[in-house]
């Protein structure tokens, strides 16, 4: 049975039952948030307001916030970001982190292009970019490349790791996070569970989220941009 945390206790990974509470805080207040949003579309649509299908971006936005929301509940203690991982780290560790993410981009577009070229089909995700205008590629860039790092940076390599490291051990935590980070993924899972062991081994060694929160930004960043100028044809 774990103990109780104490006022003191600000250095120490988060305790099991506040990760499984930050976790449990995201399925929750999304459910809440989409019944806010079904409920608003349905007053609209019976007052004859709104038809149709609402889009995507907005959308987007708001489950963003949503989200980041439900971060900031769950982590309200003082010292619980720096308990999760959120903690400074050099200019030139952060610059190797980007470089890094640069560099881990092109493998693994390499690798997929040859793949792809030999006829083998891989899992491929729904696309978070369907109108390819430059306003909402400046929005798939904050949702996508900004909020979408740092909420599951926080949660997997952060709360998580954190956890399972205490508990067992790096050979535990990098893997079980990365199973779980990719599993959320959907269909693209097995390609992404590669993702989150190389963020979850940047974690253990830096010992900061920054690393790999820059390489998971770079990652994101530059898949967006690809497919961006891929549905504008250039």
């Amino acid at each position: 049975m774990e103990q109780p945390e104490t006022p003191t206790d600000k250095t120490s990974p988060l305790r099991g039952r506040r990760v499984a509470g930050a976790l449990f805080a995201q399925v929750a207040f999304g459910a809440i948030g989409t019944g806010v949003v079904f409920g608003v579309m349905t007053l609209l649509r019976y007052f004859g307001l709104f038809e149709g299908r609402p889009a995507a971006t907005p959308l987007l936005v708001f489950a963003s916030f949503v989200s980041l929301l439900a971060l900031r509940w769950s982590f309200s203690r003082p010292g619980d970001w720096q308990r999760v991982g959120w903690v400074p780290i050099s200019p030139r560790l952060a610059l190797q982190a980007v470089l890094g993410g640069f560099l881990y981009v092109v493998v693994v577009a390499t690798v997929l292009n040859l793949l792809f070229s030999r006829g083998v089909d891989l899992p491929r995700g729904a696309p978070l970019l369907t109108t390819p205008s430059p306003s909402n590629f400046a929005v798939m860039l904050i949702v996508g490349a900004l909020v979408a790092p740092f909420v599951e940076e926080t949660l997997f390599r952060g709360a998580l790791f954190g956890w399972l490291l205490r508990r067992w051990n790096a050979w535990v935590a990098v893997p079980v996070t990365a199973i779980v980070f990719a599993a959320l993924h959907g269909p693209t899972a097995p390609v992404i569970v590669f993702h989150g062991l190389l963020f979850g081994y940047v974690r253990l060694r830096t010992g900061s989220l920054w690393p790999s929160f820059l390489m998971h930004a770079v990652n994101n960043a530059l898949a967006l941009t690809g497919l961006y100028i891929t549905l504008r044809g250039g």
